[in-house]
């Protein structure tokens, strides 16, 4: 089927993102001077999939969401559970509770990429997890790779000159206590969160975002199956 013009645009650019990504040497992926940052390019698309995919959700309510008397709207998120169990509850809290019924098919593709029911497939849980990274931390800079180190400073800077190498960091400027807004040096914390997290899936970065990337289409072809409108 054809997708909805909206969605195949989203999906456009999504691969645009990735071409952009994949072209760029890995020696010039984060240059010196923080014009281009190859981890946090990388983590907004990741970022953009996932929030792709609770639309995907959203639409799937729009259709078949059972919103009782004096009840509101709840908050829509694709779901990602560990077990059928947990699966029908979050369903129902979506107020989804006969969607296997009303929609068998859309059912089917939603449960098929659960990370959980003794699955080896994690790709769900392994994207969730990445493009909520940010959530879990305040950082006053972007994050920014040293091949597969990635840095994250949690305090408010006054930057003169700051440049990363494999050496470590040239910084010329005043590092401040984000509580107590005092001046102390800088603290530097390598977050390795990002590269464990791929690892345990055993993709590279890339692979993982296009593999992502497909099966986001999938879903979407799926779930807008029998919509009447398309372009």
């Amino acid at each position: 089927m054809t997708l909805p013009l909206s969605v195949s645009r989203e999906l456009g650019r999504f691969q645009k993102k990735l071409a952009h990504l994949s072209t760029r040497p890995a020696e010039s992926r984060n240059s010196d001077d923080g014009s281009y940052d190859f981890g946090a390019d990388l983590h907004e698309l990741i970022q953009a999939i996932s929030h792709f995919l609770d639309r995907l959700m959203n639409a799937v309510w729009s259709k078949f969401g059972e919103t009782a008397a004096g009840k509101q709207k709840p908050n829509i998120y694709f779901p990602d559970c560990d077990s059928e169990v947990a699966f029908a509850s979050r369903l129902a809290s979506l107020q989804l509770p006969t969607l296997e019924t009303k929609a068998p098919q859309i059912f089917s593709a939603i449960r098929d990429v659960q990370s959980g029911f003794g699955k080896k497939d994690h790709w769900l849980k392994t994207l969730k997890k990445l493009a909520n990274l940010k959530h879990e931390r305040s950082l006053n800079i972007k994050q920014t790779s040293m091949g597969s180190t990635f840095i994250g400073i949690q305090q408010d800077l006054y930057v003169e000159h700051m440049s990363f190498s494999r050496d470590g960091i040239n910084f010329r400027g005043q590092a401040f206590n984000q509580r107590t807004g005092e001046p102390e040096k800088l603290r530097v914390g390598f977050l390795r969160d990002v590269q464990e997290i791929l690892e345990i899936a055993n993709q590279a970065p890339l692979d993982f975002v296009r593999n992502s990337i497909d099966r986001a289409r999938e879903l979407a072809i799926k779930i807008h199956s029998d919509d009447k409108e398309s372009c």
